[in-house]
């Protein structure tokens, strides 16, 4: 079960993240250099593409960890280590570009009498 649940939430990110990059190429009719200038479709593009790129060797060694190796603190090479933290980073900076679309959310606060 649990290694349905990982490939299942490196698929749904990944389509989640290309579904996000493709909502924020059409709305703006810009053309796609004058989108790579602004930081948020930039961080978008280079945070799920580390993803991308990361996910899946992350995915087949965990499963290789798992399934042949017993747990240890020498299982894993540092490319293994660099490459998951390389997707933990991916995942992060997609989200934290998020941070950009709630910029002109204001609050108000009202008596109710």
């Amino acid at each position: 079960m649990a290694e349905q649940c990982m490939l299942g939430f490196v698929c749904t990110s990944l389509l989640y993240m290309v579904a996000v990059i493709i909502m924020d190429f059409r709305e703006t009719k810009c053309s796609f250099h004058t989108q790579l200038k602004t930081p948020r479709f930039l961080i978008r593009l280079l945070s799920s593409s580390l993803f991308a790129v990361c996910a899946f060797p992350t995915y087949y060694e965990y499963l290789y960890y798992v399934q042949e190796r017993q747990c240890n603190q020498f299982a894993t090479t540092p490319l293994t280590a660099l490459s998951e933290y390389c997707a933990i980073i991916g995942v992060a900076g997609f989200h934290v570009s998020e941070l950009f679309d709630i910029d002109s959310i204001h609050y108000s606060v009202s008596e109710v009498a």
